[in-house]
């Protein structure tokens, strides 16, 4: 059974992507999930976290104003 924190939520974001973003809020001590590719109920904790911190508007996901505070825009 997958606990309720590591449930994979439907998103379209290449895994090598998700392993970027996971990478980068690791860095800001935001994620200790394990580096999945996975879009999952921890990595959107983590998102949400790191959007309230920057006082930008709260999904869980990855806005291009969060990926862009996140140094992750393309």
């Amino acid at each position: 059974m997958i606990s309720s924190s590591r449930r994979r939520i439907n998103t379209r974001i290449d895994s090598g992507r998700v392993i970027e973003i996971q990478r980068a809020l690791r860095e800001r001590g935001l994620y200790d999930g394990e580096m999945n590719g996975n879009y999952d109920e921890a990595t959107v904790a983590s998102m949400r976290q790191f959007q309230l911190q920057n006082k930008i508007p709260i999904t869980g996901y990855p806005t291009a104003h969060a990926l862009k505070r996140l140094g992750l825009a393309n």
